[in-house]
């Protein structure tokens, strides 16, 4: 449709910049190539049915059986994802900007799809923010406790009739 103007090569290109951003996102997890091309995959699992059939942001040529969406539309994010993981360096610098922002688009979609009674879609998306989470709190989790820790030791002297943190 007209909605997402302009277009290239038929694709909107304001969604040629939002994969960009979910790409950053998932690279910031620093999964393989494989994992990160199916994370990236599942992220459209959630957002394609609910910008092309609520959102009307564009119309399939060919439908298919999720949600309408064809499965070539899958299958191309995976394909193009898995190159562009396989080629990108291995490691990237973690920024947490970078990873609420993507977070913050699969929560966004994800409350619409639910909002709109996409129940797959919005179940997916549960998922992937689940996933999300717990893989943060693994990885920040000891660097908040250490952090705590010694906070909570110069905030509580031994002999302020606290009792003595000793950690987790």
């Amino acid at each position: 449709t007209s909605l997402l103007s302009p277009h290239w090569g038929g694709v909107p290109l304001v969604m040629a910049f939002a994969w960009l951003v979910l790409f950053g996102y998932v690279r910031q997890m620093a999964c393989p190539p494989l994992a990160a091309a199916a994370w990236l995959t599942s992220i459209d699992l959630v957002v394609d049915p609910l910008a092309a059939n609520r959102l009307g942001c564009w119309v399939w040529e060919s439908t298919g059986p999720y949600y309408g969406v064809p499965w070539s539309n899958f299958g191309g994010w995976f394909a193009v994802s898995l190159l562009l993981f396989a080629l990108a360096k291995p490691r990237v610098t973690p920024d947490p900007r970078i990873r609420w922002i993507g977070f913050s688009a699969i929560l966004f979609f994800t409350v619409a799809a639910i909002g709109t009674r996409l129940w797959l879609a919005g179940a997916i998306g549960v998922g992937l923010i689940l996933l999300d989470l717990a893989r943060t709190a693994r990885s920040t989790l000891p660097v908040f406790h250490e952090t705590f820790s010694h906070a909570f030791r110069r905030a509580a002297p031994e002999n302020a009739g606290l009792a003595r943190y000793h950690g987790c």
